[in-house]
């Protein structure tokens, strides 16, 4: 069972969202203000907040930074501040959604599992990494156990002449260390794991993937938050080329840009381009259609300063310029 947190002074409006949303298998806390809100959030494991931006003691804007300080559950604001400056305030101070009041009931709850889903999706990558990460390291544990075997199957081999063959069996060794060498992307492990699995899942299906990355030493956006932008787009872009029968590319590029840093990601696919209104909509027939790019748009929203995609027949880009010090 999910736990929402609400985080509203309004009785009436926390009575009314508590009921319906109990009824649709949720559990429901609930904190008049600020500091009951991080008292719930510290003593509590909580999958999603619905945030009101007034509150007595603490503006959900600023409320919302604290919570960001410490965990990265989704935050719904909702609000009778409708403007467009609230709105951008509030996703850029770390919400990853914005109603306003009067609000739908369903569409609160619609937005709420829209935001689990994409939590959902996140974890599932984070568990692959680490599996990947585990499986390595214990490959490598067994190698190390048994070098000194190898080592001594060599020596007497060379110790009775037949150096070819000790050499031979070097190489042999040597070889099968290298497949469980983690490739170096990046100076960051996190984000080396994450471009390693990827690449591992583009030699399985045949596409040609081009790294190059570099975080400066002072870039302060989260590692979770990079995760999820970029574990997104490289898998958009992995299902994009899927779809080819040949001409399977991939090209990434991360570096300095003055004081911001710049990604750009490009990809081969079909042309098929589907769009609503001015939003890009994902091709894949499942019902998390779509979270992944969500995902991106919500954090680029708080640390970045563009997103902008361009396409053509061929190729399909997507180009983020973030700050390189996400507290400023």
């Amino acid at each position: 069972m999910h736990t929402i947190l609400l985080i509203e002074d309004d009785p009436e409006i926390v009575k009314l969202n508590e009921k319906y949303l109990t009824s649709k298998g949720y559990k429901i806390l609930s904190a008049e203000c600020g500091k009951t809100a991080m008292d719930a959030i510290l003593n509590n494991t909580i999958d999603c907040i619905v945030l009101d931006v007034m509150l007595p003691d603490v503006m959900g804007f600023d409320l919302c930074g604290k919570i960001r300080r410490i965990c990265s559950t989704p935050v719904i604001f909702l609000s009778c501040k409708d403007n467009e400056d609230d709105k951008i305030r509030g996703l850029s101070s770390g919400g990853d959604d914005y109603m306003t009041k009067p609000f739908s009931m369903r569409e609160l709850e619609m937005r709420i599992a829209a935001q689990l889903r994409r939590t959902s999706l996140n974890q599932q990558h984070e568990a692959q990494m680490l599996k990947k990460i585990n499986e390595q390291y214990d490959a490598l544990r067994v190698m190390k156990h048994d070098y000194k075997h190898h080592l001594n199957a060599a020596l007497e081999l060379m110790k009775s002449g037949e150096n070819d063959k000790g050499l031979e069996y070097l190489t042999g060794l040597q070889t099968e260390l290298t497949k469980y060498e983690m490739p170096k992307y990046c100076q960051n492990q996190v984000l080396n794991s994450l471009f390693s699995y990827y690449a591992d899942i583009c030699r399985k299906f045949e596409i040609n993937i081009n790294i190059k990355a570099d975080f400066p030493d002072n870039f302060t956006v989260p590692n979770y938050e990079l995760c999820i932008v970029l574990g997104n787009l490289l898998e958009n872009a992995v299902e994009a080329c899927q779809k080819l029968e040949a001409n399977r590319q991939i090209k990434l590029i991360v570096k300095p840009k003055g004081e911001q840093l710049a990604i750009n990601i490009s990809n081969t696919y079909d042309g098929n381009i589907v769009k609503d209104a001015d939003k890009f909509v994902s091709t894949k027939n499942n019902a998390n259609s779509g979270i992944g790019l969500e995902s991106i748009a919500a954090v680029v929203r708080r640390y970045g300063e563009m997103f902008h995609i361009e396409y053509d027949a061929q190729w399909f880009d997507v180009y983020i310029l973030w700050k390189q010090d996400a507290n400023r």
